[in-house]
């Protein structure tokens, strides 16, 4: 595409990140980067000077601290820095560890700089290791630091960052932040809905189409045909689900374990992305119908007792005291996690990434895969700051290639055994370091899916769908300008519809939504801030009683691209995030920085057998 023309050849280009670091893995991307016309500011804010051989630490230290945390930053006139921003020395290699859940750093008391890690400000000491720095505090000599979410600007002042090649995707690690908060959170929690949501839950209909009612678990969305998929812009039904919460109250913070009293940042969050070129919408991300991806309007009630009272109600499990456990290192395989009731398997990027997923919990058994299909992936990328404000940003993923789905599911329980909209956040980034710049950058895909079930009695219900398309998904923004490349030549290779399996003497309703959203830029799983681009399916079936007179098929596939820079966590996770947060007596993060582009569609389409009027 015209936005990620080459850069000009006269211009010195930055070679590929050097081998030591990176000969553990065979994941070196072979890029080569530089600047375009027009440069950048020849001094760097930071005082940092570049590295040096005679300051740096052995190659055998520094690959394996860079290979655990993320390469390391520099400092030099390609890029200047915030005002700000730390720059940690020795980058990875002063990083003494890492809680489980990515948000406290415990950086070496011996480190250059470490005694700017203040409150409010922003830490820079790897492409993982990068933040808003919410808490800090002193244990043995060493500094540990609480990180948020941060937008790109508010750590870069002017650069430009362009990819000269497609980075491969094929060789991506997987770093995993097992404990994160909120990885499965409950949309009984986020009843409200953004403007751009389509559709509701699936709700189970008779042979006639009317919609079962039913007490208990379901929770039954709008009078939509299940399956179905209204117009963009329909305004969707916002009434909450039921949720009769028991009287518990929010967890002690008093009995939750801080090695020592942390310093906190000022009562207001600081401001994340200022000056950042407004979208042609309104930002506000996209929610799925049974999960929120992006940011969108919450009840105000909304508070840590709440979320007690749904882990006491058996719907979420226990999360674990924040800042507890390690980092794990990374991997080329990931093994399988559990999160809740869930056993979670997750791959990429070569020959596609996905998910597949186990749920076995009060008579309902869920398996599934659930694939974004690739072939020979790679991203090309540009983005150039100035000014503390984003002037160009493009990001194309070359090698998307479908999506597919296959499920098995079975219920002994039927209404009480459903699983009634719940977000899974799979714990695991599968992240590609882009050498060449002072800034170390990560191209990385997270995954996050969603499950809802209507059994109105015991049965069981599967499927299997393939769909196909073409073409470059991508997005470019030049000053006020947007340009979306969506795929192409959509097709359908294995009919959902077709394939339904139901038994059961009751209408039966599943319905699972999928996000891969590949981000070129900075930090870990979930704080991760950049430039990124985002496919969002949802795919649903529903199945009549299969002793109906008339045993109605129906079925509802729905994609969407997205874009945008900056941040985005899920309002119920920063919510989750925020109560942990008062364990150290650290302000809240804000739930989105930068700025969101609209949604575009790639496929909306939705079908029945018999197609007749009597299953409409």
């Amino acid at each position: 595409m015209p936005y990620l023309k080459a850069p000009a050849s006269n211009v010195p280009r930055p070679t590929t990140g050097s081998k030591c670091c990176w000969a553990a893995v065979v994941l070196t991307a072979s890029l080569l980067a530089g600047c375009t016309t027009g440069g950048v500011p020849t001094a760097a804010v930071s005082a940092v000077p570049p590295r040096s051989a005679a300051t740096a630490p052995a190659a055998a230290t520094l690959a394996a601290a860079e290979l655990a945390y993320g390469a390391s930053p520099k400092s030099d006139a390609s890029i200047a820095y915030q005002r700000d921003v730390v720059l940690v020395g020795g980058g990875a290699s002063a990083v003494e560890s890492v809680s489980a859940d990515g948000m406290i750093w415990t950086i070496k008391g011996t480190a250059a700089h470490v005694a700017d890690l203040q409150p409010g400000k922003v830490m820079l000491a790897s492409g993982l290791g990068a933040g808003r720095i919410l808490a800090v505090t002193t244990v043995g000599g060493n500094r540990q630091v609480v990180l948020g979410p941060v937008d790109i600007t508010d750590v870069v002042r002017d650069g430009n960052f362009d990819s000269t090649a497609p980075v491969p995707l094929d060789s991506a690690l997987a770093y995993a932040t097992p404990t994160r908060p909120g990885l499965l959170s409950s949309t009984d929690e986020n009843p409200a809905v953004t403007p751009t949501d389509s559709a509701a839950a699936p709700t189970p209909v008779s042979a006639a189409g009317s919609s079962v009612v039913s007490s208990g678990g379901v929770a039954p969305g709008p009078s939509v045909a299940p399956g179905s998929v209204p117009a963009p812009g329909t305004a969707p039904d916002t009434t909450a689900p039921s949720v009769s919460a028991p009287s518990v109250s929010a967890p002690s913070v008093s009995a939750l374990s801080v090695s020592a009293p942390f310093t906190t940042a000022p009562s207001t969050s600081p401001p994340a992305g200022s000056g950042q070129v407004t979208p042609a919408t309104e930002p506000g991300g996209f929610r799925l119908p049974t999960v929120e991806f992006g940011a969108a309007v919450e009840p105000a009630d909304f508070t840590g007792a709440h979320h007690a009272a749904a882990i006491a109600a058996d719907r979420l499990p226990a999360p674990a005291v924040p800042g507890s456990g390690v980092l794990p290192l990374p991997v080329s395989t990931p093994a399988t996690d559990d999160v809740g009731a869930y056993a979670l398997t997750s791959f990429c990027c070569a020959g596609g990434a996905g998910v597949k997923l186990s749920y076995d919990h009060a008579g309902m058994r869920v398996s599934a895969t659930l694939t974004l299909h690739l072939s020979a992936p790679s991203v090309a990328f540009r983005l150039h700051i100035a000014g503390g404000k984003v002037t160009e940003a493009a990001i194309e993923l070359h090698g998307a290639a479908g999506i597919g789905i296959q499920f098995n599911a079975a219920s002994t329980a039927g209404v009480k055994g459903n699983v009634a909209r719940q977000r899974v956040q799979v714990p695991v980034a599968f992240t590609v370091p882009i050498g060449g710049f002072a800034l170390p950058l990560t191209a990385r895909v997270e995954q996050t899916f969603s499950l809802s079930t209507a059994f109105a009695s015991p049965g069981s219900i599967s499927a299997t769908g393939d769909y196909s398309f073409g073409g470059t998904l991508g997005f470019g923004i030049h000053g006020l300008t947007q340009t979306v490349t969506n795929a192409d030549n959509f097709a359908t290779q294995t009919s959902l519809l077709d394939s339904i399996q139901a038994v059961g003497i009751a209408p039966v309703a599943l319905e699972f939504g999928y996000q891969a959203k590949l981000t070129v830029g900075l930090g870990l799983l979930g704080f991760s801030a950049g430039a990124w681009l985002s496919l969002v399916v949802r795919i649903g079936v529903t199945a009549a009683s299969s002793e109906a007179a008339v045993p109605c098929r129906l079925a509802a596939i729905n994609a969407q691209l997205g874009y945008g820079i900056g941040y985005q966590i899920p309002t119920p996770v920063a919510k989750l995030v925020n109560f942990f947060l008062t364990t150290f007596g650290a302000p809240p993060i804000a739930a989105s920085g930068g700025i969101t582009g609209p949604y575009q569609s790639i496929v909306d389409k939705s079908a029945t057998q018999p197609d007749t009027a009597s299953c409409h």
